[in-house]
């Protein structure tokens, strides 16, 4: 049988701290779109953190996938959700925080990416890289980032 779940009051600080730190360390898992991590999303704001209602996760999904913009939108209203009991202001602080933390690292990762690619363009380990791509893809990395 399950037990309930009530959320940890942490205070103001702690409760951004512990979005911050959950969402940065789920930033680099996320390259491949906000919805690869799904499931570990509901899994901490749901039943490790106790941050929202499973009809609230499923809710703010629901909000997130109807809004126009990127599929991390999740990630700002969990970060809303986090910090809801702290009062609204604070929550958009957090959601802010929230999606500053899985955007930026993955972001910073990928300019660095960009800016070495095109340093490398002789190198043969590129070159071999590129030929090794299909159709589309490879015209893509031949343009450069």
């Amino acid at each position: 049988m399950m037990e309930a779940c009530t959320q940890l009051r942490q205070g103001d600080w702690g409760q951004l701290l512990e979005v911050i730190g959950t969402f940065l360390s789920l930033s680099l898992f996320s390259l491949g779109g906000g919805n690869t991590l799904l499931a570990e999303y509901h899994h901490i704001s749901v039943d490790q953190y106790c941050w929202l209602t499973p009809s609230q996760f499923a809710d703010l999904y629901a909000l997130a996938e109807a809004a126009p913009g990127p599929s991390s939108m999740i990630v700002g209203l969990l970060g809303m959700g986090a910090a809801w009991r702290e009062g609204p202001l604070w929550a958009l602080f957090s959601a802010y925080a929230a999606e500053l933390a899985v955007l930026l690292p993955s972001t910073l990762l990928m300019v660095l990416a960009c800016l070495s690619w095109n340093r490398l363009k002789d190198s043969p380990w590129r070159l071999a890289f590129e030929r090794g791509m299909a159709g589309p893809i490879r015209e893509v990395v031949r343009s450069g980032c």
